[in-house]
């Protein structure tokens, strides 16, 4: 762990609705989840500043200042490492369990690991794993 400073906090997060068309769409959501062996559960109040008519509750999420983060994480990697303005499109596995990164720019990094830092998946990314339980 490099302990950055990023005021890092557990908070719970909620998918909700307040569609009643919808109301049933989560219900059968958090059913699909424990049915896989995460442990969801729908409620009908959360801690939001405003009512809801029902959600999905994930409990004991990560939540950090991003900036602060990647800024502190930076700050131990070794130079030339970050390329910045370079959209990335395609993320594509190689035979030597390395990775080719293409981006919109034409520019293409070979590298060892790739870390898509991004609040959703901006690519198709292999074998990617963008829900996870961190509390088991």
């Amino acid at each position: 762990m490099e302990n950055i400073d990023c005021d890092f906090e557990r908070k719970d997060a909620y998918i909700y609705t307040n569609d009643l068309i919808q109301l049933e769409n989560i219900k059968s959501e958090v059913d699909t989840l424990n049915s896989i062996g995460y442990d969801a559960q729908f409620v009908e109040k959360a801690n939001l500043p405003f009512d809801i008519l029902g959600a999905i509750v994930f409990k004991n999420q990560a939540q950090m200042h991003a900036r602060k983060y990647c800024l502190g994480l930076a700050s131990k990697l070794p130079e030339n490492t970050i390329y910045e303005h370079s959209k990335v499109v395609k993320v594509k596995k190689q035979g030597d369990n390395s990775y080719i990164t293409f981006c919109e720019n034409s520019a293409s990094i070979k590298s060892k690991y790739v870390v898509i830092a991004s609040h959703y998946p901006i690519v198709d990314f292999p074998r990617a794993i963008f829900f996870e339980d961190v509390s088991r």
